[in-house]
């Protein structure tokens, strides 16, 4: 029916899940799901901090548009960040990889 919606295994498990258990389920979650998954590796070879104007033109993942950089910004803070994959020096504006975070 219209409006009706089916949750599936892992969206009920993700549910029940605190706070924490769900960091780490998004956490491995995005290591193999696009577009994470290529930041994370592209972040792991840079090291250096470098800002998300940078990540956007290396990765061709948005345009220069002050829009777009926003977008992009709020993105990697709420996925990459969140599941400590990334830091972000918000005086700086830079992001880097988090120590420790290798890829397979």
């Amino acid at each position: 029916d219209e409006g009706d919606a089916i949750l599936t295994e892992l969206g009920r498990s993700f549910s029940r899940r605190r706070h924490s258990g769900k960091i780490r389920m998004l956490r491995e979650l995005a290591k193999n799901a696009e577009p994470f998954k290529s930041i994370i590796r592209y972040m792991v070879q840079k090291k250096d901090a470098i800002s998300v104007e940078q990540i956007c033109r290396d990765l061709n993942l948005c345009d220069d548009s002050p829009e777009s950089i926003t977008m992009a910004k709020s993105f990697l803070l709420d996925w990459l960040v969140t599941t400590g994959y990334l830091e972000y020096n918000g005086e700086e504006g830079l992001f880097k990889v988090r120590r420790g975070v290798k890829v397979s």
